[in-house]
């Protein structure tokens, strides 16, 4: 399934320089098409935003879609 804007995505590795962990979680912001990737914010177990990466499509993997 393809991921889109408002999915949850989980990070199948770590951004150090950003303070983020592999297996974080977050939500699709915008998708990018060429080159193919995602800007996703990245938040915290309580909802709070961590950081805002801008990711490739083997950086993250689908958790929920929202799409129909």
């Amino acid at each position: 399934m393809r991921i889109k804007d408002y999915d949850v995505v989980r990070l199948k590795r770590a951004f150090p320089e950003k303070g983020v962990a592999a297996g974080m979680q977050g939500a699709v912001l915008m998708t990018f098409d060429d080159p193919p990737g995602y800007l996703v914010e990245i938040v915290d177990s309580e909802g709070g935003t961590v950081a805002e990466l801008a990711v490739h499509p083997e950086d993250v993997e689908l958790v929920i879609s929202y799409s129909e």
